[in-house]
């Protein structure tokens, strides 16, 4: 799973959006599907994902490098030099995935990924060095939002039941009816085509679905030490500047394949306006092998 820390003089919880903030990946191997695990050779690519308060789009900045990972126990680090090395370093550039081509010789069950991730302003280059980590406060300039550190082991198929496919999300639905709208506006959001829950009133169920056969089985090494083969478990989480998502994650297994949340419509630190209060949601699905999915929706809190 990916590791960002975000710096700064107070954390926030993971789940609750109060400034621009990366939220998770989407991977994807060239040519491959939604298989998501590279075969050394292969050429792998990870785009991030981010959100802020008001669901409009963030201007992120990032530098990254790819290399093999050390053996340690600890936290992860390069083993070597670089396998690849990017930066997007102006944040009005369009996104793009940070992109690497495994050797073909390579014999590591993991590529590791590290970096940082700057929001709504620029990298200094010059600051930015591998060898020696990418600490935000050293090569994060002028931003708005939550700079984060990022780490994250990204596994290889290196034989026969190491590969993976991602995850996606089948559909979402909001107290028993499907939930598309996406936070497309801002300002007043009451007869805006969002679904509209009045501020107080009870909790009102949110159900997210994974494809049928998304839950794959695959190895791994049991408590005896032998291989067993397991169906995954697909992990849901929420997003939100409203601190009162209750069951902010959930998980789909193949004995319980629904994954229910909870929004409940009252926030004693936001006001609802006259023209009520649009609330971005934002889902992450991810399996535990790599695979990820995202989604963001949108509902408009009244009085």
């Amino acid at each position: 799973l990916p590791l960002a820390i975000a710096c700064g003089p107070q954390v926030d919880p993971a789940w609750l959006v109060v400034e621009a903030r990366m939220t998770g990946l989407l991977a994807s191997v060239d040519d491959a599907g939604d298989r998501v695990t590279p075969r050394p050779g292969e050429t792998l690519r990870v785009q991030l994902l981010y959100a802020q308060p008001d669901g409009t789009p963030v201007r992120p900045s990032w530098v990254f490098a790819a290399c093999e990972p050390a053996e340690t126990s600890g936290f992860n680090f390069c083993a070597g030099d670089p396998i690849a090395f990017d930066a997007k370093a102006d944040p009005d550039d369009e996104d793009r995935a940070f992109v690497v081509t495994l050797p073909e010789d390579y014999a590591n069950r993991n590529v590791l990924f590290v970096g940082a991730v700057c929001m709504n302003g620029a990298i200094d280059l010059t600051a930015a060095d591998a060898s020696e980590g990418f600490d935000p406060a050293r090569v994060c300039r002028d931003g708005v939002g939550v700079p984060q550190v990022f780490t994250f082991p990204h596994p290889v198929a290196l034989e026969a039941g190491r590969e993976n496919r991602a995850p996606r999300i089948a559909s979402i639905t909001l107290g028993g009816e499907e939930w598309t709208a996406e936070p497309t506006t801002t300002g007043a959001c009451i007869g805006q085509g969002y679904p509209e829950i009045a501020y107080g009133s009870d909790p009102v169920e949110i159900v997210v679905l994974a494809r049928e056969d998304d839950l794959e089985l695959y190895e791994r090494l049991g408590v005896d030490g032998e291989l067993e083969t397991v169906p995954e478990q697909i992990y849901v989480e929420t997003l939100s500047p409203f601190r009162r998502l209750e069951r902010r994650f959930t998980f789909i297994t193949d004995e319980d394949p629904i994954g229910d949340l909870e929004f409940e419509p009252i926030d004693e630190d936001i006001a609802v306006p006259d023209g009520g209060l649009l609330v971005p949601v934002f889902f992450v699905m991810r399996d535990q092998r790599g695979g990820f999915d995202a989604a963001t929706r949108a509902v408009c809190v009244t009085r």
